[in-house]
């Protein structure tokens, strides 16, 4: 707050044109794994925002690393059972440029489906369900792997990503030594996420 001194009675305000209300700025709630948002105003529709979902699948089924990149807000929010919360566009990235080399080229195959309408949300944003399955060989190992994901949209870019799948069943078929267990998917979410942050900090020094 100003300090206010002795001083003349202050001017009068110069009169302001009204202008239209605009939203509040007040964060909405949103459910763990997600950054808040502030409200602001948006030009996205449930038909965009499908539209936004799709290309980045288009991308993610190509390998094209740099097209998924373009899909993400620089500020995105990522959760999985592997990787656990990445936050911002580079780590994310980093996720998907680690996961991308790994999988056979000869046999990767994904097959994604926009799953009902995307509803709007009170922070402008679109929700978008999206249903994906992921056919890869990791070395020797084969991985058929099915995902339900949640995309949050705003202006025109994926702002959060939560992809709920089985990591029991994962790891039990991409683990050479075997998996499915409460010990195999820790050890595995610790190594993947502390490979994510480890880069992270590295980049930074």
């Amino acid at each position: 707050m100003t300090k206010i001194t002795n001083a003349p009675a202050p001017r009068p305000l110069a009169t302001q044109t009204p202008r239209a209300a605009t939203p509040s700025t007040q964060h909405a709630t949103v459910s763990k794994g997600w950054s808040a948002s502030a409200v602001s105003p948006s030009t996205d529709t449930a038909a965009s925002a499908a539209k936004v979902a799709t290309a980045f699948y288009e991308a993610f089924s190509k390998r094209d690393a740099a097209g998924m990149a373009q899909a993400y807000d620089p500020g995105v929010t990522f959760h999985d059972p592997l990787f656990g919360t990445l936050n911002g566009q580079s780590q994310v990235m980093d996720m998907w440029k680690t996961i991308l080399p790994a999988a056979n080229p000869a046999t990767f195959r994904i097959e994604p489906k926009v799953v009902g309408t995307p509803t709007a949300r009170p922070d402008g944003s679109y929700e978008v369900k999206v249903h994906w399955d992921a056919h890869y060989d990791l070395g020797q190992q084969h991985v058929d792997n099915s995902s339900d994901t949640t995309l949050l949209v705003k202006h025109g870019k994926i702002i959060g990503q939560r992809d709920e799948w089985n990591l029991d069943d994962w790891t039990r078929q991409a683990l050479p030594f075997g998996g499915g267990n409460h010990l195999t998917d820790a050890l595995a979410h610790f190594a993947a996420h502390s490979f994510i942050e480890v880069k992270s900090l590295l980049a930074k020094l």
